[in-house]
């Protein structure tokens, strides 16, 4: 008989109940850090690979640019990039994002950086007043109706990875714990619920224990599958049918698509039910 899980009303992880307010603050020091990263790596690196599959430094800023200017409602020129030169980019999602930035890549850096500064500023005027209305709902980035947290949450979890693909790229690994890093992990794990139960296929009462050990975020939590067939994070339970134990670098690389398609995730112990912990290793991304 199944175990009857109970879900976790509150969250351990902290950020997990920041309003808009504090939200807007996040995102404002991620994306400031983002394009410092960029800028104060200098014009060589520019071009380099990240670990984004298909995105070098400057095309990381031109993603991350063109979302915010979408979600002010500035659309770009029409343009169609050749996709036949960009195999990274067959999918829908992966053309959708590859647009705006395949138009930047005929721009200068200096070009891209200014118009990265000038619509970080704008954004940020206009969610501050966004912000006075805390239930207000606001466009989304698949562009449709969503509220202003969760546009918020999802919009530090792209800039804050984005951010550390500029970092691994130039060599300047850091920025593991900020409070982006936090607001981070909290999407991966409601995200790890559902892949639980939807992709892993983890029978109902089955139980999943991740442990991360940092550096910069460290935490314990469980996800089950709950009898009404949702994942989620749940109350303790003693004996986890699979327990993964794993570095907060190695969590977001698998999480964000960042391991090389048909690998496992790196991790430095894994415990329990063979079957279900092999299918959860080779499909541990989250992120869009």
């Amino acid at each position: 008989m199944a175990r009857r899980l109970i879900a976790q009303t509150t969250s351990p992880l902290p950020y997990a109940d920041a309003g808009p307010a504090e939200l807007v603050a996040i995102w404002d020091a991620a994306l400031t850090n983002l394009i410092d990263a960029a800028e104060r790596a200098g014009a060589d690196p520019w071009g380099d690979a990240t670990p984004c599959p298909g995105w070098t430094v400057g095309d990381v800023v031109a993603h991350v640019t063109s979302i915010e200017r979408f979600l002010m409602g500035r659309a770009d020129p029409d343009h169609t990039p050749d996709y036949d030169v960009l195999p990274h980019a067959q999918s829908g999602l992966s053309r959708y994002t590859e647009v705006p930035v395949d138009l930047r890549r005929s721009r200068s850096r200096d070009d891209v950086l200014r118009e990265a500064r000038s619509t970080h500023a704008d954004r940020r005027a206009e969610l501050a007043d966004l912000a006075e209305s805390p239930d207000a709902t606001v466009l989304g980035p698949f562009g449709k109706p969503m509220s202003l947290t969760a546009v918020l949450r999802m919009r530090i979890l792209d800039i804050w990875i984005h951010e550390q693909d500029i970092r691994v790229a130039t060599g300047h690994e850091d920025h593991w714990g900020t409070a982006a890093a936090w607001v981070t992990a909290g999407q991966i794990v409601t995200g790890l619920g559902r892949l639980w139960v939807r992709t892993v296929d983890a029978p109902e009462g089955e139980v999943l224990q991740l442990e991360v050990t940092g550096p910069g975020v460290s935490f314990r939590t469980q996800v089950g599958h709950l009898p009404d067939g949702r994942g989620a994070v749940i109350d303790a339970v003693p004996d986890p049918d699979v327990t993964v134990v794993l570095t907060w670098p190695d969590l977001v690389a698998a999480s964000a698509g960042r391991v090389p398609g048909g690998a496992t995730a790196e991790v430095a112990q894994v415990a329990g039910n063979d079957l279900l912990s092999g299918s959860l290793l080779t499909s541990l991304t989250i992120t869009p």
